[in-house]
């Protein structure tokens, strides 16, 4: 599972499976390697999947090849900034990322995959992220924004969630790849075990 995907979501994706498939375990990960050194992104894991080898991760993060491969479409989800309710973008309905350079920021830590993709996104726009703290979660940044240590971007979901707790408010970013077509990927869905191809039916139904 991708690690960009808050983790509660994906409970509720699987609470009815584990009714119907009492016997099955399913292991949800945040994408590390092999040591903890290697962040298994979006072309990793289609690399892998297609290859069964260590694919090689891609710097750009979130659009990958997955030729050779079927897919079915998941959910979308869009990341938005999300800033203290007090903060000077909180009356902002949208913002474009390059505006979002002009503040400091709290980030992912520097081996999650959206991090290096924003910090890509940065330097094409011949700017540095600002970052004052890189964290282990999107709840923890959601956490530290409250508090006034920076901006940052997470996904929609998690502040949807967060933000009845939190002195917070998101912004939507004006951005194309700020909306992300999450993807079920496999080899061949024929040549699946049945409990496998169980999951995936499950996971489409639940679109």
């Amino acid at each position: 599972a991708d690690r960009t995907i808050p983790p509660d979501r994906m409970a509720c994706v699987f609470d009815r499976l584990k009714e119907d498939q009492a016997r099955v375990k399913v292991c949800l990960t945040p994408g590390w390697g092999h040591g903890g050194n290697v962040r298994k992104t979006s072309g990793y894991v289609v690399d892998w999947i297609a290859a069964r080898t260590l694919g090689t991760p891609e710097p750009e993060g979130c659009t990958v090849d997955q030729g050779g491969l079927q897919t079915f479409p998941f959910r979308s989800d869009r990341f938005v900034l999300v800033v203290p309710k007090d903060h000077p973008l909180a009356s902002r309905s949208r913002i474009g990322f390059a505006e979002v350079l002009d503040y400091d920021m709290v980030g992912l830590d520097r081996a999650s995959a959206i991090q290096r993709f924003l910090a890509d996104k940065a330097s094409r726009a011949g700017r540095p992220l600002r970052l004052r703290v890189q964290l282990r979660s999107f709840d923890a940044i959601c956490r530290l924004v409250e508090c006034n240590v920076g901006v940052g971007i997470v996904p929609e979901t998690t502040v949807e969630r967060t933000v009845r707790n939190m002195a917070i408010k998101a912004v939507r970013l004006t951005d194309p790849w700020a909306l992300r077509e999450l993807t079920i990927v496999v080899r061949d869905i024929d040549v699946l075990p049945a409990y496998a191809r169980q999951l995936v039916d499950h996971l489409r139904a639940s679109v």
